[in-house]
């Protein structure tokens, strides 16, 4: 509002021009006080656009935050399944290496006795 003073134009309509304040280079036709005069809805109607799109904008972001947040829970309990089922692999990986290395070993005394 400061600046529209300084520039002899009253943004929010609350009077036209300030009193004191010579009228510059406007004529003073008819024609400058309507183009004036519409100088402070076309601000508000600008300002009202930018405050619906500044309110679209934080609740698009919010929702985006509210899903970044579920799919961090996610991704953690995904992370922590992978962390069991690795070991669960690895835990089945030695359970077979002892198996084949037992067999290995029956196979040995199996031969062992055949020969006798």
């Amino acid at each position: 509002q400061e600046r529209g003073s300084k520039m002899k134009i009253d943004v929010f309509g609350s009077g036209g021009i300030p009193s004191g304040s010579s009228s510059g280079s406007c004529s003073g036709n008819d024609g400058d006080n309507d183009d004036r005069d519409q100088i402070p809805e076309a601000l508000r109607t600008v300002l009202s656009h930018m405050d619906e799109r500044n309110t679209k904008l934080h609740s698009a972001n919010a929702r985006l935050e509210a899903d970044q947040s579920k799919l961090e829970v996610n991704l953690k309990m995904v992370r922590s399944k992978n962390s069991i089922l690795i070991g669960e692999r690895d835990s089945m990986t030695k359970s077979l290496r002892e198996a084949e290395r037992k067999a290995t070993l029956l196979e040995e005394e199996k031969d062992m006795v055949q020969k006798g």
